[in-house]
């Protein structure tokens, strides 16, 4: 299955990664190659757009099943960043300024289906083909769609009484 090696490794294992910030693919696929347990597309602290996502995304995920791309996107209420991050076939999403259990639910509703198996009502959208299918097709990724995208939340603004409350939510890192 697309990402279920990756996501499983960063989930249960220590892991060791970089974050990239260079829109060059070529560098993505090289460091993709090399052993790396995760890379982290980083659109809100670089210049990388949606385009320059998708071809790193790409470079990266096509060498190594093994290499868990990761886009960090701009905050809790960035729906088009995290479905665009999961459509195009990123392990998983990076949402920071996470501030509060609501907060913490709209971001991993966006990363989910509706009718996830998930304590999260998701409202993830419905179109396809996407990138994240061709591995597999259509119909098993949407089946299965929501075991594969990992979703973690960056807690840096929120007060650390928050804390245990945001992390009650379903989720997998933060």
């Amino acid at each position: 299955m697309p990402n279920l090696p990756a996501k499983k490794k960063l989930i249960n294992e220590t892991t060791c990664g970089l974050t990239i910030k260079s829109a060059t693919p070529i560098y993505a696929n090289n460091l993709g190659a090399c052993g790396w347990d995760f890379l982290i597309l980083d659109t809100v602290n670089s210049a990388l757009g949606q385009r320059d996502t998708f071809n790193l995304l790409t470079a990266a995920c096509d060498v190594s099943e093994y290499v868990a791309t990761i886009v960090k996107v701009g905050g809790p209420q960035d729906r088009t960043g995290i479905q665009q991050a999961t459509d195009t076939g990123a392990v998983g999403v990076i949402v920071p300024h996470v501030t509060s259990k609501t907060e913490a639910e709209t971001a991993r509703s966006t990363t989910l289906y509706p009718g996830a198996k998930s304590a999260v009502k998701g409202t993830r959208s419905l179109i396809g083909p996407v990138r994240a299918h061709n591995k597999k097709g259509f119909v098993p990724y949407f089946v299965n769609g929501d075991d594969y995208v990992l979703c973690a939340l960056q807690l840096e603004e929120a007060p650390m009484e928050s804390w245990a409350e945001i992390l009650s939510v379903d989720f997998h890192v933060a």
